[in-house]
Protein backbone atom coordinates (compact mmCIF):
# COMPACT_ATOMS: atom_id res chain seq x y z
CA UNK A 1 0.00 0.00 0.00
CA UNK A 2 1.24 3.50 -0.74
CA UNK A 3 0.31 7.03 0.26
CA UNK A 4 -1.27 7.78 -3.12
CA UNK A 5 -3.75 4.96 -2.60
CA UNK A 6 -4.59 6.21 0.88
CA UNK A 7 -5.17 9.70 -0.55
CA UNK A 8 -7.47 8.31 -3.25
CA UNK A 9 -9.46 6.30 -0.72
CA UNK A 10 -9.66 9.32 1.61
CA UNK A 11 -11.06 11.39 -1.28
CA UNK A 12 -13.61 8.67 -1.99
CA UNK A 13 -14.75 8.45 1.62
CA UNK A 14 -14.69 12.16 2.46
CA UNK A 15 -15.67 13.84 -0.80
CA UNK A 16 -17.14 11.52 -3.39
CA UNK A 17 -19.24 9.05 -1.39
CA UNK A 18 -21.40 11.71 0.30
CA UNK A 19 -22.07 13.40 -3.04
CA UNK A 20 -22.50 10.41 -5.34
CA UNK A 21 -22.26 6.95 -3.78
CA UNK A 22 -22.66 5.18 -7.13
CA UNK A 23 -19.67 6.97 -8.64
CA UNK A 24 -17.68 6.29 -5.47
CA UNK A 25 -18.54 2.59 -5.66
CA UNK A 26 -17.45 2.45 -9.30
CA UNK A 27 -14.18 4.17 -8.45
CA UNK A 28 -13.66 1.76 -5.57
CA UNK A 29 -13.96 -1.16 -8.00
CA UNK A 30 -11.33 0.46 -10.23
CA UNK A 31 -8.98 0.85 -7.26
CA UNK A 32 -9.50 -2.80 -6.29
CA UNK A 33 -8.74 -3.89 -9.86
CA UNK A 34 -5.59 -1.76 -9.94
CA UNK A 35 -4.23 -2.36 -6.43
CA UNK A 36 -5.91 -5.51 -5.13
CA UNK A 37 -8.40 -6.03 -2.34
CA UNK A 38 -5.86 -6.30 0.45
CA UNK A 39 -4.23 -2.94 -0.28
CA UNK A 40 -7.55 -1.15 -0.73
CA UNK A 41 -8.85 -2.72 2.49
CA UNK A 42 -5.72 -1.57 4.30
CA UNK A 43 -6.18 1.95 2.94
CA UNK A 44 -9.81 1.92 4.07
CA UNK A 45 -8.69 0.83 7.52
CA UNK A 46 -6.36 3.84 7.68
CA UNK A 47 -8.98 6.29 6.41
CA UNK A 48 -12.15 5.06 8.11
CA UNK A 49 -11.33 2.70 11.00
CA UNK A 50 -14.39 3.64 13.07
CA UNK A 51 -16.77 3.06 10.17
CA UNK A 52 -15.18 -0.31 9.39
CA UNK A 53 -15.42 -1.38 13.02
CA UNK A 54 -19.10 -0.47 13.00
CA UNK A 55 -19.71 -2.54 9.87
CA UNK A 56 -17.89 -5.48 11.43
CA UNK A 57 -20.05 -5.29 14.55
CA UNK A 58 -23.18 -5.19 12.38
CA UNK A 59 -21.99 -8.27 10.50
CA UNK A 60 -21.79 -6.68 7.05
Amino acid sequence: MHDGLVDQVRWLVDEQAPQDPDVAASHLHVLIAAHGRADVAAALAVVAPVEIAGLAREGR
